[in-house]
């Protein structure tokens, strides 16, 4: 049996959440355009009208150096109409296109208060419910959602509810609150959704339930690409979300099954080849593992809610993508315990994550894990879905840059432009790559001397300044957006 290996890296509450703040963190952060980390909590807040035990969860910011503003709380507005506005939020957020912030909470509506909304936020704290969930029996809009939205091609987001439990739904709704469900999971067997969809670098969305693995397009059209068998081979209860690795697989947890009966970790191709890399160890990674993401050093990094002992609150780990594990650190019950969702890595190179019943008084934390991990590869904090355009790929040998995208483009936004490292302060820019169309992926070389390039994202005036310096080592992150040098303004100059 593996044993921990403990490692030099610090996990740091960042926050403690309180009553008022809001409680149970249950989805993971997210960091914006702006710098700052977003997110929500499930229970709790303050209207400042004497609810702070009767509150139906929060939306927060924290900026980098942990001050923690909160942005909006559920409350339950008239008696008549209780949590109008939603209520118990178990998924994070999502930057949509228009730079709004998109989420959705598992109840409250202005049908009935179990149903759940759909909400959109300003950076600023304006906030705008733009759905209410189900609004007759037998719920033909779903109900219940969790998880994180994903924002596809087309500039819709797209999620999934957890009921009705026969037939749990797969929807798209654009920012202005078009709605549409566009397949349901009725009479295929596939158990319920856990944790939204992603959207991979082939505009097809993909997720798992606690019995398959699928794909799903955005015109609705499902496959199931597998669907687990034994559990101690395979695992059983699959628990999203997925993400998609450098290599182009897919990777999962399930939360039980194995070997160790505590889990699996697997890779799945697009295409359906599935194979288990990993099987938990309680003695290594701790207990019920919750999905992970691949970090800047290539390694998948996960975290489980409960380690073992069970005195721990558990565990950070790292495996390879073969599987084979790498190393782990063992978190206090006052940084981590009942940690329900994925990392994330922020723009420093540092693991954020949330956790449910942490800190002194258990109402849960915010937490960081500096491994020593460089920046991720500039936009990789955020996923393509979320109007980012990332770097895929630089070959050193022939300067070839390639970046994947992913929202719609226009005459002003999802272009290059690049230039020699020298001219990076005064805009000197001596080539362009422009208009590189709706979604995909596109290879640029900007030449032996030019190791500065601009990536222009889904926002027309801001650019974010990427670059390879000496040697072809990444140039490191200044000051401006995260992962970015500068905010410069572009405008429609990119012809």
């Amino acid at each position: 049996m593996l044993s921990a290996i403990l490692f030099a890296a610090t996990v740091t509450r960042v926050v403690d959440l309180s009553a008022a703040t809001g409680q149970q963190p249950r989805g993971a952060l997210m960091q914006a355009s702006d710098g700052n980390f977003y997110g929500t909590t499930s229970t709790g807040g303050d209207d400042g009208a004497g609810c702070v035990s009767g509150c139906g969860g929060t939306v927060f910011k924290l900026t980098p150096l942990g001050q923690l503003t909160v942005l909006h709380t559920f409350d339950r507005g008239i008696a008549s109409e209780p949590f109008w506005n939603g209520k118990t939020p178990r998924g994070g957020l999502v930057e949509g296109p228009d730079g709004w912030l998109y989420g959705t909470t598992y109840e409250g509506s202005a049908v009935h208060p179990i149903y759940g909304t759909v909400y959109k936020l300003s950076k600023a704290g304006q906030f705008q419910k733009i759905h209410d969930f189900c609004p007759a029996t037998p719920c033909p809009d779903g109900a219940n959602p969790e998880g994180s939205l994903a924002v596809g091609g087309d500039g819709w987001l797209y999620g999934t509810t957890t009921a009705p439990i026969i037939a749990p739904r797969i929807f798209r709704i654009r920012t202005d609150g078009t709605y549409q469900v566009i397949a349901n999971f009725i009479n295929l067997g596939f158990g319920t959704p856990a944790n939204g969809v992603i959207r991979g670098s082939d505009g097809a969305f993909y997720g798992v339930t606690s019995h398959v693995i699928y794909k799903v397009t955005s015109a609705g059209a499902v496959t199931e690409l597998h669907r687990f068998g034994t559990p101690a081979v395979e695992g059983s209860s699959g628990y999203g979300p997925l993400v998609e690795a450098s290599d182009g697989n897919l990777y999962g947890t399930t939360l039980q099954g194995g070997a160790n009966g505590q889990g699996t970790l697997f890779r799945i191709s697009k295409s359906g080849t599935f194979q288990k890399i990993h099987d938990i160890s309680g003695a290594a990674e701790g207990l019920y593992p919750q999905g992970v993401i691949q970090a800047s050093d290539g390694n998948l990094w996960g975290m489980t809610s409960n380690a073992a002992p069970a005195s721990t609150g558990g565990d950070v780990y790292a495996v390879n993508t073969a599987g084979t594990y790498q190393q782990s650190v063992v978190m206090t019950n006052d940084a981590g315990k009942g940690s329900v969702s994925r990392l994330i890595q922020a723009g420093d190179g540092r693991l954020y994550g949330t956790a449910v019943q942490a800190g002194p008084s258990s109402n849960g934390t915010v937490f960081v894990v500096d491994a020593g991990l460089g920046p991720p590869t500039p936009g990789e904090a955020g996923e393509i879905g979320n109007s980012q355009m990332i770097v895929t790929g630089y070959v050193k040998a022939t300067g070839d840059v390639t970046v994947s995208y992913g929202a719609s483009c226009s005459a002003t936004d999802h272009h290059i432009v690049y230039g020699p490292l020298s001219g990076v302060a005064t805009y000197a820019y001596t080539g362009q790559a422009c208009n590189l169309g709706a979604t995909g992926t596109a290879t640029f070389n900007p030449g032996a001397v030019n190791s500065f390039w601009v990536i222009v994202g889904n926002t027309p005036t801001l650019e974010g300044s990427y670059g390879r310096g000496v040697g072809g080592a990444e140039r490191p992150q200044q000051i401006g957006l995260p992962g970015c040098a500068y905010v410069q303004t572009l405008g429609s100059s990119c012809p």
